[in-house]
């Protein structure tokens, strides 16, 4: 049995690869990082803000030409609801606007 020579882990001229050609896409929704009971609390614009949805696609191709990962991801902050409350006398002003011609 002769010691294998150093580019026995490389392919060499006359080897021969086959790998199937793979393609998938991978969609993840963070739900451990979503919900009101998960509030911000870090100084700042977003501090008092919860994360309503967070999540990430991986989109993988390997073919003959190469391989291609294409990665996405994002969150969807949710404010905390305001309410706007006309409880005192108020004035509806309303000025009609010129009409315009549509080209």
């Amino acid at each position: 049995m002769s010691a294998p020579d150093q580019d026995s882990g490389r392919l060499q001229e006359f080897d021969t690869l086959a790998i199937p050609i793979l393609a998938f896409i991978v969609n993840h929704e963070f739900a451990e990082l979503q919900g009101a009971d998960k509030v911000i609390e870090n100084p700042g614009e977003f501090d008092g803000l919860h994360i309503s949805k967070a999540w990430q696609s991986i989109s993988f191709l390997l073919d003959q030409s190469g391989a291609t990962v294409i990665s996405e991801s994002g969150t969807s902050l949710a404010a905390i609801p305001r309410q706007f409350i006309v409880d005192r006398p108020f004035l509806i002003v309303m000025k009609r606007r010129p009409v315009t011609a549509a080209i």
